[in-house]
């Protein structure tokens, strides 16, 4: 009992740590500026000084990280690999702010079970997704090795992704939360759509619109979750 009393203690102090409204506000501004940041130069140097001329229509957003490319990988690596681990405490807010009380202190308490259930689909999806983020840039299409390690993490956090914003996006429609509704309806809807489209035609451009679609949700919720900071718990 003494060792689960442990590990429930350090889990607590983890969880808190990472629900901190300052490591939640430092996590916000330091993964937007950091991924965007290493996108957006990958992109400008691979599109000027690639040998084969970068866009969006013809390369995949993994192509930035190959030297085949560009002359410096390294940017969407580092991007991604940086940004799974400072993603982390956005994430368990988010929960938090979705899910914010146990059941029995939520007046129905069915809907507090399928509250809870949607929510901890969502934070797993997070979670998978962002073990994917780290494969992407840990294992580069330069160092895939015989397995393929990099097209196995790149369906992984795009579906962890995604899956992500259909549950925390149905949440958010069918809830009293601090996000419109509208938001969840686009959640749920827009991200799988290109991610389908993609399975069967393998377009790059719609692996962009995923990465796309995704921000697209993603920075209003981060923005409404830096301004209610103050009032959370």
């Amino acid at each position: 009992m003494t060792a689960l009393k442990t590990l429930s203690s350090i889990k607590n102090r983890i969880y808190g740590f990472l629900v901190n409204p300052k490591i939640v506000k430092v996590s916000i501004v330091f993964s937007l500026i950091n991924f965007l940041g290493c996108v957006c130069i990958g992109i400008i140097i691979a599109s000027l000084l690639g040998p084969t001329g970068y866009n969006f229509v013809d390369n995949y957003i993994s192509d930035l990280g190959s030297i085949k490319y560009t002359p410096l990988p390294f940017f969407l690596d580092y991007g991604a690999i940086s940004s799974s681990i400072t993603l982390l405490p956005f994430g368990f807010c988010l929960e938090k702010v979705l899910n914010p009380l146990p059941p029995g202190e939520i007046g129905n308490r069915e809907i507090s079970r399928n509250k809870i259930r949607l929510t901890s689909l969502g934070i797993l999806s997070f979670l998978i997704g962002m073990i994917g983020f780290f494969g992407i840039g840990l294992f580069s299409e330069d160092r895939t090795t015989s397995l393929g390690l990099h097209y196995t993490f790149s369906v992984v956090v795009f579906a962890g992704l995604i899956f992500t914003s259909i549950f925390f996006g149905l949440v958010i429609t069918f809830f009293n939360t601090i996000f419109p509704r509208n938001i969840g309806i686009f959640m749920v809807v827009v991200p799988i759509t290109p991610g389908i489209i993609f399975i069967f035609t393998e377009w790059p451009l719609m692996e962009w619109f995923m990465l796309f679609s995704i921000l697209a949700w993603a920075l209003p919720v981060m923005f409404l979750i830096y301004k209610t900071l103050g009032n959370l718990g």
